[in-house]
């Protein structure tokens, strides 16, 4: 009986012993997300930016003054050179 209780006492142990270990890797595991999910969001609005002030060069680009350009000239369209069934928005 006392060597029974000795074994199941060890394996006790043993399963904390295991437990501990794969809650401390766990542990490793969760932070290494939390910091590759901080990246990630720096690296987008990082991008997110960039694209932001790609589109503010585009805008500025295509207004005159004021008012933004919402036709294109018809000398740069040349419409002798325009399929008949395409039209601009």
């Amino acid at each position: 009986a006392e060597i029974v209780l000795a074994e199941a006492h060890l394996e006790g142990e043993r399963v904390i012993r295991d437990a501990s270990a794969r809650r401390v890797q766990l542990i490793n595991e969760i932070q290494e997300i939390k910091r590759q999910k901080i990246s990630f969001e720096g690296t987008l609005r990082s991008m997110l930016d960039n694209h932001m002030k790609l589109m503010d060069m585009d805008s500025v680009q295509i207004t005159d003054g004021s008012e933004p350009v919402s036709e294109l000239p018809q000398a740069l369209i040349g419409d002798e050179d325009l399929d008949e069934s395409f039209t601009f928005p």
